[in-house]
């Protein structure tokens, strides 16, 4: 990976940077951009928003066109909620939701990417049963 590095006026510098490195520059912004978020959204989230973030969740891996992923996502979804439904603390449930979130722009993300290179055929659990 290159890296460029605006010195000035019309001056670069290119860094080659090995993969980790980039990875890990990677994960550092993504964690800035978590925090900020986070900071953001201090105050505890109502349950009404928690299950307009579930539904969004839902209705997001719906867009997928393959069927592993689309379920993949419907069930990790229901897990998480399911896992979080137990919280009491107020810091822990801002968390959660800001990470659920942050989770559901993934989601969309992926959902466009997937749809760019959908396969061109269903899968066999997506195929009309027809009795015997």
């Amino acid at each position: 990976m290159i890296w460029a590095k605006n010195f000035g006026p019309n001056t670069y510098t290119y860094i080659v940077l090995p993969h980790f490195t980039f990875l890990l520059c990677r994960y550092i912004l993504y964690l800035e951009g978590a925090m900020s978020a986070l900071a953001a959204s201090s105050a505890t989230p109502s349950a009404a928003q928690a299950l307009s973030l579930f539904r969004s969740l839902l209705r997001a891996a719906r867009e997928f066109p393959d069927y592993n992923i689309r379920e993949y996502t419907k069930l990790r979804t229901t897990d998480a909620f399911r896992h979080n439904a137990t919280l009491s603390d107020p810091n822990s449930i801002s968390t959660a939701f800001a990470h659920g979130k942050s989770q559901l722009a993934v989601v969309k993300r992926q959902a466009v990417v997937y749809s760019l290179y959908a396969p061109p055929l269903r899968n066999v659990m997506e195929l009309q049963q027809t009795p015997f």
